[in-house]
């Protein structure tokens, strides 16, 4: 996925995002204990910290995703999904617009450029919010849903999360061919399209349209 595929996917969520109402804004979601506010908040403050990551990384500086780590970004996600739905979306704008500032400021050699975000380059950052872009974007059911990820998207995610699975197995998307291997004797077969298959490996679904034995998933990666 682009820089520029990613950046026109924030104006996308950003523009569904101001047709909000106050609301809608702070009704819970399915991802336990949180609102659409939430899920703004958070893309907002993650935005803006891969900003700083590029900006530090073009320096040769390093410095923390997160000031004050994991307890900080929660404290603050809890804090900031308080405020009223405008200054959420200042929040979101802002966010977006450090993140098109930084990018477009980099050149193709720069992605390689070491950051703190996970010992990695800036390139991780990018297959992050690419990540974090298109789970969210469903988290927040304004209408798009797993099934309208592309097959680019939902196989990065499988690639990506194919860890959580504690035990041997192959998964194989019905619809697209490809099939994935944990390590192990005896793999289970688990069967479904892929954006299905992405969509229980992210934890967003049971897997009810999957066919096969579903273990109980492995955290995040």
């Amino acid at each position: 996925m682009t820089p520029e595929d990613l950046l026109a996917g924030d104006a996308a969520l950003l523009a569904r995002a101001e047709q909000l109402t106050e609301a809608e804004a702070h009704a819970p979601i399915a991802l336990p204990g949180w609102t659409r506010a939430h899920v703004l908040t958070h893309l907002g403050h993650l935005s803006a910290a891969f900003a700083r990551q590029a900006r530090y990384a073009q320096r040769g500086e390093r410095g923390e995703v997160y000031d004050g780590g994991r307890p900080a970004r929660d404290a603050a996600i809890e804090l900031g999904a308080g405020r009223a739905l405008p200054d959420i979306l200042d929040g979101l704008r802002a966010g977006f617009a450090q993140l098109a500032d930084a990018w477009n400021a980099l050149s193709d050699a720069d992605w390689s450029l070491p950051c703190a975000y996970r010992d990695s380059d800036l390139h991780a950052t990018r297959l992050c919010w690419w990540r974090e872009l298109e789970v969210h974007w469903v988290d927040l059911e304004v209408g798009r849903t797993a099934a309208d990820w592309s097959f680019a998207t939902s196989g990065h995610l499988v690639d990506w999360l194919l860890v959580r699975v504690p035990a041997p197995a192959e998964l194989t998307a019905s619809d697209t061919g490809r099939s994935w291997t944990t390590a192990g004797d005896a793999p289970v077969p688990i069967t479904g399209q892929q954006h299905a298959l992405a969509e229980w490996l992210a934890g967003r679904s049971l897997g009810d349209d999957l066919t096969g034995a579903l273990p109980i998933l492995d955290p995040w990666p």
